[in-house]
């Protein structure tokens, strides 16, 4: 299995390490960190753990690292917290003291936690085999659980009893899809069943669900992870915990496909749910107001068609060049239509008109014509209108020629009528 600890023997790790060592304290990388190194993937988050109490570890970090400011919000847990960053790289981590877990009332978060534990217990009150890891500061890796079989298997097996696990921390069972999802592996069939029999997530908050979720649209196998949500209940009940029961079926054929952007795979997952109903959804599970807005606009303008150039290019105008990019990916994956993306390419590589600002002409110069209020923008409306079609007509004297004929019709019709 691919590996690279290549990182221990660097700043600020060897740092990390010898301060402990020197306290005569144990501190090991611990869980997700050694599951990404033994994928061989760099880890997004540092965690370790340590026979220090939580006051200890405190004191260690301050000490080798003076300059820096301990985060100590995760206290109460026996988490200790350190930024390190610096103008060339991110780096921050958090230790967290050998711990025992007694008992969870809210389905999330444990009412007591014992420090004075082994890193054999601490380890077997983790959620996951896979999590279940420790690595010493030499790059040996230890395993109680049987996490590294696991591993090698590519299967997401909760350490103990999963209902057990599930009812101390119920978003586990979302992050066990998700899991599964990115090792491109299988949930262990006990695992499963435990969430099927039970797939309710109350007392997690909905923004941590959507997290998960959105984690899993993005990672390499969201069709998985959406089929497998479908599959033991957990999309059912994100579908009640957002009221959001009425929401047609999800999307899963070729949504791989798309590109792993969070607003294009939540369009193509939900596209056969009207603009209404994908927006209730979405701010039901506290979407940013951004991603909403670019999810609802890609589904409104799910079709477009450059054989309507002045349909295609209000289109372009009212998404924006980068909305609008990502409308014609998705249109790929669907049809694979590549004249509509020749033609947008052609319009941004000729600097054709496509705003209002763009016209050759202004407010000010359809004012001297005697144009005034609503006429001023109605008219620059159509004058754009007109040189979507014909976009070599976007010069000075055309648009005013255009625009005086358009008075002068105007003054004839009204001539008439009075008469």
């Amino acid at each position: 299995m691919p590996m690279n600890h290549n990182f221990l023997e660097n700043w600020p790790f060897d740092v990390l390490f010898e301060a402990f060592t020197q306290q005569g304290e144990e501190v090991y990388l611990v869980g997700g960190a050694v599951r990404d190194l033994l994928l061989g993937k760099r880890p997004g988050d540092w965690d370790f753990t340590s026979s220090a109490e939580p006051d200890k570890i405190a004191a260690i970090l301050a000490e080798a690292f003076p300059e820096h400011t301990l985060i100590l919000k995760g206290k109460r847990f026996g988490t200790i917290g350190i930024d390190l960053s610096d103008a060339a790289e991110d780096v921050s981590f958090e230790i967290t003291a050998f711990r025992k877990e007694e008992s969870y009332t809210d389905g999330r978060h444990p009412e007591e936690v014992a420090f004075q534990a082994s890193i054999f217990e601490d380890v077997r009150r983790r959620d996951f085999t896979v999590n279940g890891l420790w690595m010493d500061r030499h790059g040996a890796i230890f395993d109680a659980v049987g996490g590294f079989s696991d591993l090698k298997e590519k299967k997401i097996r909760c350490i103990g009893q999963a209902d057990e696990r599930f009812d101390e921390d119920r978003l586990r069972k979302w992050r066990c899809v998700r899991f599964a999802a990115q090792i491109g592996g299988q949930i262990d069939a006990h695992t499963r069943d435990a969430i099927i029999e039970a797939p309710t997530t109350d007392g997690v908050s909905v923004e941590r669900i959507q997290i998960e979720f959105s984690k899993m649209l993005t990672g390499p196998d969201a069709a998985f992870a959406v089929r497998e949500l479908k599959a033991t209940g957990l999309w059912d009940d994100l579908l009640r915990r957002s009221a959001s029961e009425d929401l047609p079926e999800p999307v899963t054929e070729k949504i791989n496909e798309v590109p792993s952007d969070l607003a294009m795979r939540l369009a193509w997952l939900l596209q056969n749910g009207s603009a209404d109903r994908v927006r209730a959804f979405l701010k039901g599970l506290r979407f940013s107001n951004q991603i909403v807005r670019e999810v609802t606009v890609l589904l409104n303008f799910s079709t477009l068609d450059c054989r309507d150039i002045v349909k295609f290019k209000t289109a372009l105008r009212q998404m924006g060049a980068p909305l609008f990019e990502k409308a014609l990916a998705l249109q790929k994956v669907k049809s694979d239509n590549a004249q509509n993306r020749v033609v947008f390419i052609k319009i941004v590589n000729d600097h054709e008109p496509i705003v209002p600002s763009d016209l050759a002409i202004g407010g000010r110069d359809l004012k001297s014509l005697g144009f005034h209020g609503r006429q001023i923008g109605d008219v620059l409306a159509r004058l754009l209108r007109w040189v979507y079609q014909s976009p070599k007509q976007n010069q000075r004297e055309a648009l005013l020629e255009r625009a005086k004929a358009w008075r002068d019709q105007e003054n004839k019709n009204e001539g008439k009528q009075s008469e």
